[in-house]
């Protein structure tokens, strides 16, 4: 009789363990980290509202679709580079190709710059994003000439230029430096990237200007994008550079994909 009451107890608490185990929330461990996904009930309003947040911070929207049509292709271009303030610019040529990095979706795009200075060449790759959550574009850069990633955020002007504020560590002094770049269009295949450093007073002076001249298109991952499914309605920039008619692309197949992505 003893034997029985004790093999009973155990059963009903296994049974009470199991049903409170079934209300408690249920936790992915694949998600991002701030993400915990309940079991649907109604009182998980909370948690279906994060969820639906991050699911629409990571959705590619017009604004990525612009910037993407905007510098896609194959670019010559020219440098000029200032070593310190006042001093005579060193000039250079080079060439440029932007694309959308592979299997993001449109999300992102990455530019691969090859310069030849007549000494050695110059490699540098950047890739560009926009972060639907902070409402900024950003930016990072690496060279052969550096062991350091710049990395940069900034939104558009009136103008449709993109403003950037980024910081590097300066190998002479070791300290923190500021650096503030635009990156603007003159036309549709025409575009300049401009960079300004600080000095130790705090002054500014131009180091960096790139003038890229679009030679052809090239088909890439841009996004689909309806207005339905936008997911930006806060972004009411109009002024984005337009979609380049560049037709000296001997892929026209490619080219025509890429049209059947453009906004219905």
């Amino acid at each position: 009789m003893k034997k029985t009451q004790i093999l009973a107890g155990i059963a009903g608490a296994a049974f009470a363990l199991a049903a409170w185990a079934q209300n408690q929330p249920t936790t992915v461990t694949n998600a991002e980290p701030t993400t915990t996904i309940e079991n649907m009930s109604p009182n998980t309003t909370g948690n279906t509202q994060s969820y639906t947040a991050h699911s629409q911070a990571g959705r590619p929207n017009r604004t990525h679709f612009d910037f993407g049509v905007s510098v896609m292709g194959e670019w010559d271009a020219t440098t000029k580079y200032w070593a310190e303030p006042g001093s005579q610019p060193q000039t250079s040529t080079a060439t440029a190709t932007f694309s959308t990095t592979p299997g993001m979706g449109g999300r992102f795009v990455t530019q691969q710059f090859k310069g030849d200075t007549g000494e050695n060449y110059f490699i540098g790759n950047a890739w560009y994003g926009f972060n639907n959550t902070t409402q900024e574009f950003e930016c990072a850069w690496i060279d052969n000439t550096s062991s350091n990633i710049l990395f940069s955020h900034g939104t558009r002007d009136g103008s449709g230029a993109i403003n950037f504020t980024g910081t590097f560590a300066d190998p002479t002094s070791g300290q923190k430096k500021t650096t503030r770049s635009k990156m603007s269009w003159t036309s549709k295949d025409a575009m300049v990237w401009e960079m300004w450093n600080t000095n130790s007073d705090g002054s500014e002076y131009k180091s960096l200007e790139v003038t890229y001249t679009r030679t052809s298109t090239i088909p890439g991952e841009v996004p689909k994008f309806t207005p339905r499914t936008s997911t930006n309605p806060t972004n009411t920039t109009t002024s984005n550079p337009p979609k380049s008619t560049s037709t000296n692309n001997p892929n026209k197949n490619k080219q025509n994909q890429t049209g059947a992505n453009s906004p219905k």
